[in-house]
């Protein structure tokens, strides 16, 4: 009662389910144990899309899926190494793989046309098979020929599971290098990736505010949720100053020349912005999709039609 919008609060209790399995959420929305999911399974997305479309929500989310190398030692201490992995990726087809999540690839880290910002500079993602193999021999490499064995670590979840196996067999065919999956608990996976134990691993990141600050900051030198071992004098010090040009156009400009120092380095490897598909059930009002994926319950309520 002493909140101060306690007059526009309509519900009078909510109950969050903490459910591991995607299928398992579904099945909970069908039987009406759920009125909004946190994920819809991949295999189910085709089915509400064609025919019951008025359960789907999905909008474009401030996040960015990639991978994160281990850039502390071999093989991807080697930033000519990071760069064929990044230039073997076809993510126009990657995103193909995932319809009706509303994915975007990445030409970037930072998820385009958020406060007027779009990167477009040097190092802008691409699909170059035949550059990639040029720089993976020049590495030492050539054709694939001694790269050592490598894992592709995730957590355990069926989508990073379809989105490793889909990625291994590109860098496969347009590398010569077969990665093995590693597919661990997440209590597991977290701390190999905290400890820097793992080759490359499965990371993402989503903003917390709508501005290109929230993704660059992340990996400056020692940064919390810098797990890759990536330090940069001048991309710390492009950060610090971006924090005191409060011109949108000046700070922009100091942007861009941060993510051009990511991109050339690519401690990380980007792969698609994410969408936020959920399933809503037609007695919940008051939702709206949103870039932050954000969801006020102040101003949510149930009423069946």
């Amino acid at each position: 009662p002493l909140y101060w919008d306690a007059a526009r609060v309509r519900l009078q209790e909510i109950h969050f389910h903490l459910i591991d399995n995607l299928d398992t959420e579904e099945r909970a929305f069908r039987s009406g144990q759920l009125h909004l999911t946190e994920y819809v399974p991949s295999s189910k997305l085709k089915g509400y899309h064609d025919n019951e479309p008025q359960l789907l929500k999905s909008a474009p989310f401030f996040m960015t899926y990639f991978y994160g190398f281990n850039t502390t030692r071999p093989p991807f201490n080697d930033a000519r190494v990071r760069q064929a992995f990044s230039l073997a990726l076809d993510r126009e087809s990657l995103v193909a793989t995932q319809p009706y999540r509303g994915l975007r690839p990445a030409m970037a880290y930072v998820p385009p046309d958020v406060d007027g910002y779009t990167y477009a500079g040097p190092g802008q993602l691409h699909f170059d098979p035949a550059e990639a193999r040029r720089l993976l021999a020049a590495a030492g490499y050539p054709g694939g020929q001694g790269f050592p064995a490598v894992d592709i670590t995730f957590p355990s979840n069926n989508r990073h599971q379809e989105i490793a196996e889909i990625i291994q067999q590109m860098w496969q065919q347009n590398l010569g290098v077969r990665l093995n999956l590693a597919n661990v608990e997440s209590r597991v996976f977290h701390e190999e990736r905290v400890h820097l134990a793992y080759d490359l691993a499965r990371a993402g990141w989503v903003g917390d505010y709508l501005d290109a600050h929230a993704f660059l900051s992340v990996f400056v030198t020692g940064g919390g949720q810098n797990a890759t071992g990536f330090a940069n004098a001048g991309y710390d010090r492009l950060v610090r100053d971006s924090l005191n040009e409060r011109e949108r156009a000046r700070r922009h400009a100091i942007y861009r020349q941060i993510e051009a120092i990511l991109l050339r380095e690519l401690p990380i490897l980007p792969l698609f912005h994410d969408g936020s598909p959920h399933l809503v059930s037609p007695a919940l009002h008051g939702y709206y999709p949103n870039l932050l994926n954000y969801h006020p319950y102040q101003g949510m309520w149930l009423e069946d039609k």
